[in-house]
């Protein structure tokens, strides 16, 4: 299984069905919908999302450094995930670095070259960047394929 499909086979069953002009305007849509998780401004995260908005997918250098912060994410959420099993920390402390993570890896999918890949993956990370809401993915994926 890939991408949404671990979550929702029909949503995956909808974008594998959608032309590419459609994945990748789902693919945009899900980067915006998950970056009201990101943190504060980091100019990795706008480099990246000037390249979205700019059509510029595939390796570059900006997508190269976003899957660095992601990385950074990614590593703070696990270190925070072990304060709260010591019991230093709240859960929804975790909960935020968990779906920053995931925010910023849907920008990072979205960027992806293949259109399919970028839609699967981007719609997967923003369900976990809402907190499996995938109500809210649903509703996306409807407005535009």
């Amino acid at each position: 299984m890939r991408g949404i499909a671990i979550v929702a086979s029909d949503l995956q069953e909808r974008i594998d069905a959608a032309g590419h002009q459609q994945q990748r305007a789902l693919a945009v849509a899900m980067a915006r919908l998950s970056s009201r998780r990101w943190p504060t401004p980091d100019p990795r995260l706008t480099n990246a999302l000037r390249m979205l908005d700019g059509g510029q997918f595939g390796d570059t250098d900006e997508r190269r450094d976003l899957k660095t912060l992601v990385e950074e994410f990614d590593e703070r959420a696990w270190r925070i995930q072990r304060e709260v099993e010591a019991g230093t920390v709240e859960t929804e402390r975790y909960l935020d670095a968990f779906a920053q993570a995931r925010a910023a890896n849907a920008l990072w999918c979205a960027l992806n070259g293949d259109a399919l890949f970028a839609s699967s993956e981007a719609t997967y990370e923003t369900n976990a960047a809402l907190g499996g809401d995938i109500e809210a993915v649903r509703t996306a994926i409807e407005a535009i394929i």
